[in-house]
């Protein structure tokens, strides 16, 4: 992998956002069944995440910083804000397999985010090690090993309001690429950018194939989140009614 993938990152929703956060967490993903069958879940209890957190207090951060900033005008389709920047991140060919040194990786990883982006707009990064597998290349057909990776979720804030075309300008992107081959080379002593442009291609039935699978796969975890944010709800209301009747029992007593 030549660098971090920015391409296909931009959720144009909460609903979006918080699928791709629900669909990176350890908790979720050991107890869900998932259309992924590159997910090893054997290997699943080996992720982990920058922050440390749960789906739900990704949630929570999300929102918070979300309420703190500008958002602009809500808009529609293509004129759609970002709302969030994921961003993924392969490690290094030199480092994987080792787990202790990658642990050390992507925490330098989330640090220079911090340093570029600013920490409150880091949201966490979900660390997957549990989808390496072995996968005939696209264009020889040669096997080849999936990495293991990163899913960095950053709040696209500029100078106090949303703005995901700022935020992601080619500039930003090459800096944010510039600074983990730097740390890479220094810290580690290998490359992270390993100087090629390659594209992923296919037959044009392989190309359909593989945007039905992530279109299923973000509907199957959307409507997880709409179940677990109603269950939530239902929860709630039921826990307010249970104390409101136990208070009229008490004062009618």
């Amino acid at each position: 992998m030549a660098s971090a993938g920015w391409n296909g990152g931009k959720a144009k929703s909460t609903a979006q956002a918080k699928a791709w956060m629900r669909h990176n967490s350890k908790d979720e993903r050991i107890a869900a069944n998932h259309s992924n069958t590159d997910i090893d879940k054997s290997r699943t209890p080996l992720n982990w995440s920058y922050r440390g957190l749960s789906y739900k207090a990704r949630c929570a951060a999300y929102d918070k910083r979300m309420g703190e900033i500008d958002q602009g005008k809500p808009g529609s389709g293509k004129n759609a804000r970002t709302v969030l920047q994921a961003v993924c991140v392969y490690s290094p060919a030199a480092l994987r397999g080792d787990l202790d040194k990658l642990r050390d990786w992507f925490q330098r990883v989330g640090e220079l985010a911090e340093a570029q982006f600013g920490a409150a707009n880091v949201i966490d990064m979900a660390v997957d090690v549990d989808e390496v597998h072995d996968y005939p290349d696209a264009d020889t057909g040669e096997q080849r090993t999936a990495a293991e990776h990163g899913h960095l979720w950053l709040v696209p804030e500029v100078d106090g309001r949303l703005n995901g075309k700022e935020f992601s300008r080619r500039a930003a992107i090459n800096k944010f690429n510039d600074s983990l081959q730097h740390m890479t080379e220094r810290e580690f002593g290998c490359a992270f950018n390993d100087g090629t442009k390659k594209k992923r291609r296919g037959t044009v039935e392989q190309l359909k194939a593989r945007t039905l699978r992530v279109e299923v796969e973000m509907l199957e975890e959307r409507a997880g989140t709409i179940i677990s944010d109603a269950m939530d709800r239902a929860s709630k209301i039921t826990a307010d009614a249970n104390r409101d009747a136990h208070a009229e029992r008490r004062g009618g007593g």
